[in-house]
């Protein structure tokens, strides 16, 4: 009968084959696919072959460096430390094939090929772990790069913010998928400078080129507001801004975002509209108060025109018609005319809704026009009122109608606090002048009663009256309509003396 008895090696092969099958039955059992658990078990057939053949007595190959396949088929298997693992499982089947080939035989040949395929496979172990680190941290990295683009993309959705960089060089554009959304695009559009041309309004297509322009001579910064057209037909107003970058290859590059602000233009408008109403209504409230001097100043000339005209009519008349004396009354009746014609035309257009428009105009000639609504309040308070506007203060731009509001509403102001001092002789001073800075101030001075120092806090607060008949929304309006127009109003009083000053930007010619 053959001896039965184990081989001294049998319990070491033992020992080292157990945990490599335990790791494979670890390793199959979380395997995610049927794909991954097949290549589990043909590493581990790889090795039992190179085992087998390396235990064979007699062969002068250094069969168990073949192990170093298996290592190396392992990195794309196995975790980092199980590769370690696996590495001193094959470094222990070398040892126990060498000493079964060898059957008790010391051979230097056969130890010199064992320790040489023994460092060759720890060699391989060290880079196949590794090689396994850099691949794990290259995922890691990946997934996180993933994560990240996927919250800057949602950020960006949210946030209407779009990326979008230019070398300059090359002429090429690289954006994100935000930005082609923002030109009404599809996302897998390759940008084009030529394109994005063709999606900018028209009537900023100019404005876009120069700042192109600017790129390619190198400017530091880009910044510009302009209007996108969609293929549909609508209109997107979107914000630009980008920086100087040096890229990776070397050459200029400008990075930066592209916002559409669409949204908060219209909502602009409608506060600058809202605004606009609220001015509206407060001159119609303002001319509700003048409605006692409008209807005298209607009515004078409207009875000096009776007067006249029947005076013409008896001059015509006679039996001998004097027409010197018909002519001078019908000049008189013309001028009565006039001067109904001026507090008409002063009251139409303070009446009338803003146009929204800013124009040139120059500031005196439009508080000139203001006066004649003013003249009987002026003389129903025996105020005097000195205007001290020169011929040379230039011109600003703005909403004539919306200045004038404001003028005609502090010159009431002062007329109510001369009237409620119940003084003799009320002054009031209009005068300005241009500062340093090229603004043009206006400033306005009465000699009424004044403003308590209590109330001076809160005389521009919506809302805020001294007067048991006012709304509270006079000054806050004017406040708000010079804001508007780039300017302050501000105010200071003392018993017998308050001015209110205000500013407005001029135009530079």
């Amino acid at each position: 009968m053959g001896d039965t008895r184990p081989s001294p090696f049998s319990l070491p092969l033992r020992r080292a084959v157990q945990p490599w099958l335990a790791a494979v039955r670890t390793v199959d059992a979380n395997a995610d696919t049927p794909a991954k658990a097949w290549r589990h078990w043909l590493v581990t057939a790889i090795a039992a072959t190179i085992f087998a053949i390396d235990s064979m007595p007699g062969l002068d190959y250094a069969i168990a460096a073949l192990h170093v396949i298996v290592v190396l088929m392992c990195q794309w298997v196995l975790r980092p430390r199980q590769i370690l693992y696996v590495t001193g499982l094959c470094m222990l089947l070398a040892l126990c094939a060498f000493g079964i080939s060898s059957q008790g035989v010391f051979h230097a040949d056969s130890a010199v090929r064992c320790g040489v395929s023994l460092a060759a496979i720890s060699i391989a172990g060290y880079l196949g772990y590794r090689s396994r680190m850099a691949i794990d941290a290259m995922r890691r990295q990946g997934i996180e790069l993933g994560r990240t683009t996927a919250l800057l993309a949602g950020a960006q959705a949210l946030s209407r913010t779009g990326s979008l960089s230019l070398d300059v060089a090359t002429r090429s554009l690289t954006w994100s998928e935000q930005t082609a959304r923002i030109f009404g695009l599809p996302p897998e559009t390759q940008p084009t400078i030529e394109l994005l041309l063709t999606h900018v309004h028209r009537a900023d297509r100019e404005m876009v080129r120069e700042m192109i322009d600017e790129a390619i001579l190198g400017a530091p910064s880009l910044e510009m507001e302009h209007r996108l057209e969609w293929p549909d037909g609508s209109v997107r107003h979107v914000r630009f801004r980008a920086n100087q970058a040096i890229g990776v290859s070397g050459g200029l590059e400008y990075h930066g975002v592209l916002i559409d602000v669409t949204d908060s233009h219209r909502q602009h408008e409608a506060m600058q509209s809202l605004q606009s109403e609220l001015a509206h209504v407060g001159r119609v409230a303002t001319l509700g108060e003048l409605s006692a001097s409008l209807a005298h100043e209607i009515r004078q000339p409207l009875g000096a025109i009776a007067l006249h005209s029947g005076s013409a009519l008896r001059w015509l008349c006679r039996t001998d018609p004097n027409l010197a004396e018909a002519t001078a009354n019908l000049g008189h009746i013309r001028a009565a005319a006039e001067r109904a014609e001026a507090v008409v035309e002063s009251l139409r257009k303070l009446s009338r809704p803003d146009s929204g428009e800013y124009r040139c105009f120059c500031l005196g000639e439009a508080i000139a026009e203001t006066l004649p609504l003013l003249r009987h309040d002026l003389n129903r308070t025996g105020t005097s009122l000195e205007i001290d506007l020169s011929d040379d203060l230039p011109q600003v731009a703005g909403d004539r109608v919306q200045i004038q509001q404001v003028v005609l509403n502090l010159i009431l102001n002062g007329l109510q606090a001369i009237a409620a001092c119940d003084m003799d002789q009320g002054r009031m001073r209009i005068c300005g002048w241009v500062d340093a800075t090229q603004m043009v101030w206006i400033r306005i001075t009465d000699n009424g009663a004044g403003i308590a120092s209590d109330d001076m806090k809160r005389i521009f607060t919506p809302f805020f009256t001294t007067k048991s008949e006012g709304m509270g929304m006079g000054l806050s309006i004017c406040r708000t309509i010079i804001a508007h127009h780039g300017g302050t109003l501000s105010a200071s009083s003392r018993p017998g003396k308050t001015e209110f000053v205000f500013s407005l930007k001029r135009v530079l010619h």
